[in-house]
């Protein structure tokens, strides 16, 4: 804000005043007035200017002050003019005089943000800009500084760093996933945040998620992928929370209920972003399906208890009604609940434990009041008011549960019960994960979630159990496939089963003789798992004596309860031994016939009628016994119908004793057939073995036959509609990829003639305006043996159906030969078409069209299958024409357009250009000068030591000559000095000094060669654009990247192979090239760690080539054995913001500056050639003078 209103101040002054003007030279605008008096507008203008402005002369005193200026640095009761800076604000006053000094030489600087001590003593963050202004005789007269008081901004990042943390830290401590799901207006979707909770969940990484949001869709089931969907669309369309529960399968196959909810906000742009958790429900899932199964098997044992489990079973229902009135007010709460929770189920909260014992909650959500019946600031204020609901049977177990998680920071999870203010009893889950604090404090981040439904449901189930296992009758449950899962204590007395172990070994067919189980396997359990359940008596075989037990025999399906497929059998089974052995006789006979639904016969063995059960009576329309006496078989068969039974199916039964298949049997009332299955069979004696009639079990197949029909005119139905869809959709998908009108038909009349096989399909436009009107065919498409009628033809020789096209009618001729309009008939003959039909078209702008399909060879018949379709592809190709014309339309529109936005595209292009360049220039400027400035404070010291070095080894080499002389004279030293000698191992010392001296001189060597690679680098005291050697600049970078380029745990040094070619200098702009060679030696260094970190380099290497091409320029190549570029990734790598690297990494501004300094600023090529596996060359060629140098 501070360089926008910096601009303002200057151009306003401008305006006002006569005599002060502005200059523009590049990238700075300059203000000059007088110095002699500040004109009294312009003093005006500073004061009430609403930024705090200052303008200095050339010594750094106040000339002018604007109030802003005085109350943001507490000046407000002085007069600041004629004072130094440094008088106002000592704590900066030396900085700014610095900058006052570099812009005295025509700079500009400005800072984000710095820390000052204002004259009162307080600290603030300020942010300003410093700017020269000039004379009028062009001489800068001093500076201008503008700043802006920052210190709330800096305290509000801060805040939302310290927040962000925070919920940081809660949802990583939250059994479950936080999320942020975002649909774009255009229908594409966005993981923008996911919380660690997925790697459990899912078993993915977040990244993975934000990265690619397809990876979520694909764990969601298949089944459950629609009502996903659904419940998405309807939160997005009416911006109410988004609920949904279903199944996803895990990286690793598992599967889990999950449940999740989210609150929607639509954006401005149309997006919408939902915030929300999804947590792990499969516990309760399958407490709620053991629930189901054992209230299946519940309902099933009531039909069979007697009056005394009536009772039982009236309790039952009483409790169930209970139950769910519990359930409908726990809905009702938490409804309240996901309003008050931001869709969070349950409570967050941070628990903190000091080491005095003493203990608090630092955070709770709104939650508490649902599931606690109490405010967030209660518990707060006060924690033990949240500790006094728990139930005093659990409160000692809750305490010891708390600390085992103090003592061994493993997380908490535990279960209790609270009686909450109003007296309900509630069943609450925590969990959460203790972390140790420096002080010792121990601080929980978790969720408490509400459990009470799962624990009914749990303790119903024992209910439930106990009435099984209680029960007299004999229940069990299986799989589908017939392995035991259940059977109870008096199903195992009764066919003598020891324990449950014994049970589980045991597959269904175990408890029936081989005889039995063939019928329940074929005729039987197909019956249960279509029908749901059968009954009838039958026999389990006692495992201990063998022998058969009589049952009433009571089998059906649990299904699931969501979807109604079914997941088990169960059976409740009485023994009927007693009753057996009384009516074991009769009822066989009756049993099998008076209850069958099937038609059951016997006749004499000459065909007369003796008995047909009440099933086949009414089957065949015969009313009494007296009527179906007085019948022969013959007479329940058409005549020709009796002719087959005579010559095919009395021979097989005579031999065989049998014969089954499908035949008809005659209504006696109405004469219609009935199909049946038809079983006859001889009756013998049973001691002689000899015929003695015939009798016969047959099944109406009447619904079988019509569902069979059914189902065979569906699938053609089905087809013919799934074909038609298809091509619609195909149809629809082709012409609507391209606007351009000629494509459209052209598309049309192609696909319609191949859907038809037909010999000709074409498109007329009609034109009324001729003189004679008539009709242009622009497009066909046709049998390549037969003529093209493209062009115009006169209307009064097509006939009368012009009216009907203009008037929308379609037009169907079966065979020519039968059509009624001679005119159009004689034209149609003359071409030799057989059969056409016309379907008209009319566009928005009112022009009228026809789509033609003709048939040469043959009549054709056209079905109303075929007209519906017709009539649907010109529905959609009519849309299409529309878009069409609206498309030319617009492109019109939009030519206009661009001729007038061409100067506004242009500025806007250039505007984003200059962003970027500005981005990276600061960066890069910074950069310079925090290297500039390292450099600087090394080099004096550096150059002291350097200096004296050599005087300091002269200096050694002095005094050791003289103590060699010393020892030469006077070898006899005294005892004291000897054993200094020996205290100091001189000899060692006369060795080892000059060489240590040697070495310093080496190492300030060494020093001074970095300290000049920096400064070569930044190029901040040296002229922008100058000639230079390429080579210097191309090795001071590679000195500043010399720590990237060593070895190091991972991996090994990256080799640099220099070919340099001798070259003269180059006039360029140092720093910007310096720039370019940083951007692609660092992105070549990223590319080999890459490569490294998955195996495809065994020696990194970076080769660096330089070379003249003629007499006006250089190359410079840049190259690497990395992983290498895909083709579109080379095709954007030098767009503005386009990056491969993560977020945080890279800003995608690297590669465009560096293009735009090469090919802008120097007039030169920066080429890219890359091949994955095969690495990367980056190709400089600049000129070696640049235009206006010589």
């Amino acid at each position: 804000m501070v360089q926008p209103l910096l601009h303002w101040c200057i151009k306003l002054s401008l305006i006002l005043e006569s005599k002060p003007y502005l200059t523009k030279i590049p990238g700075l605008y300059r203000f000059r007035m007088y110095t002699q008096n500040i004109p009294e507008l312009t003093q005006i203008l500073l004061e009430h200017t609403p930024v705090a402005v200052a303008m200095f002369d050339r010594e750094m005193r106040y000339i002018a002050v604007s109030r802003k200026w005085l109350i943001d640095h507490n000046c407000s009761e002085i007069s600041l003019i004629s004072l130094c800076n440094c008088q106002v604000l000592p704590s900066i006053a030396q900085r700014w005089r610095e900058i006052h000094h570099r812009c005295l030489t025509g700079e500009s600087h400005q800072c984000e943000a710095e820390k000052i001590t204002q004259a009162d003593g307080s600290c603030e963050w300020l942010k300003w800009e410093c700017r020269p202004w000039y004379d009028k005789s062009g001489e800068i007269g001093g500076t201008i500084f503008c700043t802006e008081l920052i210190t709330e901004q800096k305290q509000t990042q801060e805040a939302l760093k310290k927040s962000k943390a925070r919920v940081t830290k809660l949802a990583a401590n939250v059994p479950g996933m936080i999320y942020q799901y975002l649909l774009h207006s255009s229908g594409s979707i966005e993981l923008p945040y996911v919380s660690h909770g997925c790697r459990h969940l899912l078993e993915v990484e977040p990244e993975m998620l934000q990265h690619n949001s397809a990876k979520f869709s694909e764990r969601i089931h298949p089944e459950d992928y629609s009502a996903f969907i659904e419940s998405m669309s309807i939160s997005a369309d009416t911006l109410l929370p988004w609920l949904w529960e279903g199944r996803i399968i895990t990286s690793t196959g598992k599967l889990k209920w999950v449940r999740q909810s989210g609150r929607p906000e639509k954006q401005p742009n149309g997006d919408i972003i939902w915030d929300g958790l999804i947590i792990d429900v499969s516990d309760k899932k399958l407490a709620e399906s053991q629930l189901y199964q054992y209230k299946e098997l519940l309902e099933n044992l009531v039909e069979k208890r007697t009056s005394e489990l009536n009772i039982t079973n009236t309790q039952l229902q009483a409790e169930i009604v209970e139950r769910q009135k519990a359930e409908s007010a726990l809905r009702k709460s938490e409804t309240r609940f996901q309003k008050l929770s931001a869709n969070i189920p349950g409570v967050l909260y941070q628990y903190v434990l000091c080491p005095d014992g003493s203990h608090y909650f630092s955070y709770i959500n709104a939650a508490c009041r649902t599931i606690y019946e109490l405010e967030p600031e209660q518990i707060l204020d006060d924690s033990e008011v949240l500790f006094k609901l728990i139930d005093p049977e659990d409160l000692a177990n809750f305490y010891q549960s708390i600390q085992t998680s103090v003592e061994t920071l493993e997380p908490w999870d535990y279960e209790w019960r609270i009686v909450t203010p109003s007296g309900r009893l509630k069943w609450l889950q925590g969990s959460s994960r203790p972390e140790k604090q420096p002080n010792g404090d121990i601080i929980w981040d978790g969720l408490i979630m509400d459990v009470t439904e799962r624990k009914r449901a749990e303790e119903e189930k024992q209910r439930l159990v106990a009435l099984i296992e209680n029960s007299p009758d004999f229940i069990g449950m299986t799989t589908l496939e017939g392995n035991n899962i259940f059977v109870n204590e008096a199903g195992m007395k009764l066919v003598g089963l020891q324990n449950e172990k014994q049970v589980q070994k045991i597959h269904i067919a175990d408890y029936h003789i081989p005889e039995d189980w063939a019928y329940l396997e074929k005729e039987v359990l197909p019956k249960v798992i279509t029908e749901g359940r059968w009954e009838g008596e039958f026999r389990f075989r006692h495992f201990q004596t063998g022998e058969t037990i009589p049952i009433e025999y009571n089998i059906f399906t649990i299904k699931d309860q969501k979807t109604g497929v079914p997941i088990a059998l169960a059976t409740i089974t009485r023994d009927i031994t007693d009753r057996k052995a009384a009516e074991e006789e009769r009822q066989k006979f009756v049993s099998l016939v008076e209850n069958s639904s099937d038609f059951i016969a016997m006749a004499t063995l000459d065909a007369k009628t003796l008995y047909i059960n009440e099933a086949g009576q009414k089957l065949v329309g015969i009313e009494s016994r007296e009527e179906y006496l007085e019948t022969y078989i013959s007479d329940y068969h058409t005549p020709e119908d009796w002719a087959y039974v005579q010559e095919n199916v009395v021979p097989i039964v005579a031999k065989y004793g049998r014969w089954q298949g499908e035949f008809n049997f005659r209504n006696f009332k109405t004469g219609g057939l009935i199909p049946i299955e038809y079983h006859v069979f001889l009756l013998k004696n049973q001691k002689t073995g000899q015929p003695t009639g015939l009798a016969t079990v047959t099944r109406d197949i009447s619904e079988r036959k019509q569902a069979e029909k059914a189902l065979r005119q569906s699938e053609i139905r089905s087809r013919e509609l799934a074909r038609r869809e298809q091509l619609i959709n195909r149809l629809a998908s082709q012409i609507r990829k391209s606007l351009d009108l000629d494509q459209v038909l052209e598309t049309a009349i192609k696909e319609i003639r191949d859907l038809l096989q037909i010999d000709r399909c074409s498109f007329s436009w009609f034109k009324p305006d001729d003189n004679p009107p008539s009709w242009e065919t622009i497009k066909e498409a046709k049998n390549p043996d037969f003529p093209s009628l493209l062009g115009c033809h006169p209307a009064d020789k097509i006939g009368k159906v012009t009216q009907m096209f203009i008037k929308q009618e379609i037009l169907l001729i079966h065979d020519v030969n039968n059509y009624y309009e001679q005119t159009h008939r004689e034209f149609l003959e003359s071409l030799g078409i057989k059969s056409e039909i016309v379907l008209p078209i009319k566009t928005r702008s009112g022009r009228i069209g026809v789509i033609v399909c003709g048939h040469w060879t043959e009549t054709r018949p056209w079905t109303p299958d075929e007209v519906e379709l017709l009539e649907a592809v010109v529905d959609q190709l009519a849309i299409a024409i529309n878009q069409a014309e609206l498309y030319a339309q617009s492109q019109h529109a939009a030519i206009v357009a661009t001729e007038q936005a061409q100067q506004i595209e242009h500025a806007l292009a250039e505007l984003k250009r200059t962003q970027s360049q500005l981005v990276q220039s600061e960066k890069m400027s910074s950069l310079g000068q925090l290297v500039a400035g390292v450099a600087h404070e090394i080099n004096n010291p550096v150059n002291f030591i350097y200096g004296n070095i050599t005087h300091a080894s002269d200096y050694t080499e002095d005094l050791l000559q003289l103590l060699k002389i010393y020892q030469q004279e006077y070898p006899q030293a005294t005892d004291k000095i000897c054993r200094e000698i020996n205290a100091i191992d001189l000899d060692f010392v006369i060795l080892d000094l000059p060489k240590i001296m040697s070495s310093m001189k080496v190492g300030a060597e060494r020093i001074r060669e970095i300290v000049q690679s920096l400064r070569t680098f930044s190029r901040l005291d040296e002229a922008e654009m100058k000639k230079v050697d390429i080579h210097e600049g191309i090795e001071s970078t590679l000195m500043i990247l010399q720590h990237r380029l060593k070895p190091k745990q991972d991996r090994q040094a990256i080799e640099i192979n220099r070919k340099y070619s001798a070259l003269s200098k180059v006039v360029c702009y140092p720093g910007k090239l310096n720039q370019v060679f940083m951007n692609l030696l660092a992105n070549a260094i990223d590319a080999l760690e890459d490569s490294i970190k998955q195996d495809l380099v065994s020696i990194p290497t970076i080769s660096i080539t330089t070379q003249a091409s003629g007499n006006d320029s250089v190359i410079i190549s840049i190259a690497d054995n990395g992983i290498g570029m895909l083709p579109e990734v080379q095709q954007r790598l030098f767009d503005p913001f386009f990056t491969t690297k993560p977020v945080g990494v890279g800003t995608g501004l690297g590669l465009s500056i560096s293009y735009q300094i090469i090919v802008d600023r120097h007039g030169g090529k920066l080429n890219c050639t890359s091949e994955p596996g095969k690495g990367t060359e980056f190709v400089i060629e600049i000129p070696i003078y640049q235009a206006g140098d010589t």
